[in-house]
């Protein structure tokens, strides 16, 4: 679908399209926009270290695009919009394969398990291919982050249905016995 809406946009409109999410997509076939850079250089991809690096207070990403995109933004920005610290960070995490590899299997299997948990409590959980999941629970979401806020989870529920992050085993485990705990009334 968007690779359609790329081809339509004309030559002199630059297509900004994030990819902050593409390190959780299980679907092997899923195409990346970076692949239509060479065909159309008004494309420029963006991708973060905030989401499947856990960076996120680093601010520090990286955009692909063709050499020409590139000169002029590189003429464009602050050259020192980004910390050492933060370059080092993404520096490491990109030099470790078996982290990143690691990390998204993990986040992976934690969505699994949310999303499994969720259905065995008769909810439908909306198909996710991020590092979060949202699910429409028939409460009234605010209340909901209120209660789980309380006993120490926190969550997004400003969005019209509760938005769950993945987090490591424990924390996945605890959201699920809190919800349990709220929705279910098990003590």
């Amino acid at each position: 679908m968007i690779f359609d809406f790329i081809r339509r946009v004309p030559d002199d409109i630059i297509v900004l399209v994030d990819e902050a999410y593409i390190d959780f997509v299980e679907d092997e076939t899923y195409p990346s926009a970076v692949q239509l850079i060479h065909d159309h250089e008004n494309v420029v991809v963006v991708r973060t270290f905030s989401k499947i690096a856990g960076m996120a207070g680093a601010r520090i990403g990286y955009a692909v695009a063709c050499k020409e995109m590139i000169w002029y933004y590189n003429n464009m920005v602050n050259f020192f919009c980004a910390s050492g610290t933060a370059l080092a960070g993404a520096e490491a995490f990109l030099d470790d394969d078996e982290f990143r590899t690691r990390t998204r299997r993990e986040m992976i299997k934690g969505r699994t398990y949310i999303m499994d948990e969720l259905r065995a409590m008769g909810y439908e959980p909306y198909p996710s291919q991020t590092n979060f999941v949202a699910c429409d629970m028939h409460v009234d979401p605010l209340k909901l982050t209120e209660q789980l806020r309380q006993k120490g989870i926190l969550i997004r529920g400003n969005l019209g249905v509760p938005r769950m992050t993945v987090g490591d085993k424990e924390a996945n485990h605890a959201l699920i016995q809190a919800l349990h705990e709220i929705l279910q009334g098990d003590n």
